[in-house]
């Protein structure tokens, strides 16, 4: 299947990594030429449409693919988590992932919902302010919980720290410290704006008792950075 991405803002003069694996991979990658985030929504809505035009098939993936299908992976990595954590005889006091457009961190809360998931769920929001992350997160595991007909979350079990730091895709000096933490105690790569700033958040919060920090991602905007191409 082919791929055509629509990225915010002016392509760099200086491709990062993960625009050379994209490329290398074989997307069509296009430029909104305007650096609002949000401007990629109505750009993917018009490839949608030329797509369409030309007798193509396209399958429209949002932003972060924060859907009710999308979060269903989530849904069943809480099972899979509850599980694993039941068969170690472990009951977190603590489990956070990184937010950005809410999709993983709904799928958590659907999945812990359905499948007994013990701990306190927090998600560590990187890119949104927290009334919005919130807001998507009931809603995206509502619906999820729908599809997969299991019960639902309670608008109460939701739970979003502020963890974006000085703006988004800028990192901050406790995202700096935490990566290197986790890089020097468990060989764990972070990138340095996403999930490192959930990691300086989870070692915030977390106390004497076992926590889970569930990684989603970043290991080649963390080999770029520490090979000093920037922080992707």
């Amino acid at each position: 299947m082919a791929c055509v991405l629509a990225m915010y803002g002016d392509e760099p003069e200086t491709p990062g990594a993960n625009l050379g694996l994209i490329r290398g991979w074989g997307a069509e990658v296009r430029w909104t030429g305007d650096p609002d985030r949000a401007s990629v929504d109505p750009a993917m809505e018009k490839a949608v449409a030329e797509l369409e035009a030309a007798g193509r098939r396209p399958y429209l993936v949002p932003r972060g693919g924060a859907t009710a299908i999308g979060a269903l992976g989530y849904l069943d990595a809480a099972g899979e988590l509850a599980g694993q954590l039941e068969a170690a005889g472990v009951e977190p006091e603590l489990i956070v992932v990184a937010a950005g457009s809410c999709g993983t961190l709904a799928g958590l809360h659907a999945g812990r919902a359905a499948h007994g998931l013990p701990g306190r769920l927090v998600g560590a929001s990187v890119s949104r302010p927290l009334d919005e992350c919130e807001e998507r997160v009931l809603r995206i595991a509502t619906e999820a919980a729908e599809l997969a007909g299991t019960a639902g979350p309670r608008a109460s079990d939701v739970s979003v720290v502020d963890a974006r730091g000085p703006a988004y895709a800028e990192p901050s000096e406790e995202s700096d410290a935490a990566a290197r933490l986790a890089a020097d105690t468990e060989g764990l790569l972070l990138d340095h704006v996403f999930t490192a700033k959930a990691m300086a958040a989870f070692l915030s919060m977390a106390g004497d008792g076992p926590s889970v920090f569930v990684h989603t991602g970043g290991i080649v905007a963390a080999i770029e950075r520490a090979g000093g191409g920037g922080h992707g």
